[in-house]
């Protein structure tokens, strides 16, 4: 393999008109709860209204059943969840966003019942870390139902519970418990270790 050939991870053009718009428009964000296998559906209908809406996405490998031949498909990082950005000068609201097909409502406080609001910069690391690269480290084995601790890439900090090792890809499936539920993730075993 030549240098040419290796990948490098790139910044999505969506990305980076997120940051341009953060920085240049004070948008209140929130997290949006999708109908099930609807988040590119809420995404465009919020985007066709003009409400500015985020959907991470990143690139799963699947094998074909019959033929084993594999192929590359984005997904949702962040199942049924959309994250939506509103700007109070345009007089964008709550009920703006219900109205959109797709969307289920937002994520609410317990203790209020009202939409909780996410600050920018709290979202800065999921942005920075969404296209990280990541090392593999061959012969690495963790065991099905351990608990490891996520150390790079969009879910650092949090805490993974391994259901499946691919020691060919180096890389570990598991469960982490996001707004509340289990979300699917895939991580390379370079970007885990066992907690201390």
């Amino acid at each position: 393999m030549t240098k040419s050939d290796k990948k490098t991870p790139k910044v999505a053009p969506e990305i980076e008109l997120l940051a341009a718009l953060v920085r240049r428009y004070p948008l209140d964000w929130y997290i949006v709860y999708c109908n099930p296998r609807c988040e590119r559906r809420a995404f465009r209908g919020l985007m066709d209204k003009g409400i500015f809406a985020w959907l991470p996405e990143q690139d799963v490998e699947r094998k074909q059943p019959k033929t084993k031949r594999k192929f590359t498909v984005r997904m949702p990082i962040f199942t049924r969840y959309v994250f939506v950005g509103l700007d109070s000068l345009q007089r964008q609201s709550f009920g703006d966003v219900r109205l959109c097909d797709g969307v289920e409502g937002f994520v609410k406080s317990e203790e209020t019942g009202e939409p909780v609001a996410i600050r920018a910069d709290k979202l800065w690391p999921l942005f920075s870390n969404l296209y990280a690269s990541a090392k593999v480290k061959p012969g690495t084995r963790f065991k099905i139902g351990e608990n490891l601790e996520i150390t790079a890439g969009v879910f650092a900090g949090f805490d993974l519970k391994v259901t499946e090792v691919d020691d060919e890809r180096s890389i570990v499936n598991g469960e982490v418990d996001i707004f509340g539920r289990a979300t699917a993730v895939t991580v390379s075993v370079d970007d885990v270790k066992i907690p201390a």
